[in-house]
């Protein structure tokens, strides 16, 4: 392995590590939506915190955000379905 894809592994880690660890503190915040969710809450407040982050300022560009970086999303947690994050829901 060259020193730049070592540095990219090593990068990869920390991401991964700290990305979860930030998931994990949502594990107690209740949810206060009725009925049964189509998301977990700690996948919609992980997507809504990632794309304020990147500049996302409304519910459209949050859902746009979470339907272009799905692939990375993947990697922390599982939608539990095959539909795409939508601002409606």
């Amino acid at each position: 392995m060259d020193c730049k894809a070592a540095e990219d592994t090593r990068y990869y880690m920390r991401t991964m590590t700290t990305s979860t660890q930030l998931l994990q503190h949502f594990d107690d915040v209740s949810d206060p939506r009725r009925g049964e969710p189509v998301y977990p809450l700690t996948n919609i407040l992980f997507m809504a915190i990632c794309a304020v982050i990147a500049g996302a300022d409304d519910f459209v560009a949050i859902a746009k955000f979470a339907n272009t970086k799905k692939e990375w999303f993947a990697k922390y947690f599982v939608a539990g379905n095959n539909r795409r994050p939508d601002h409606r829901h």
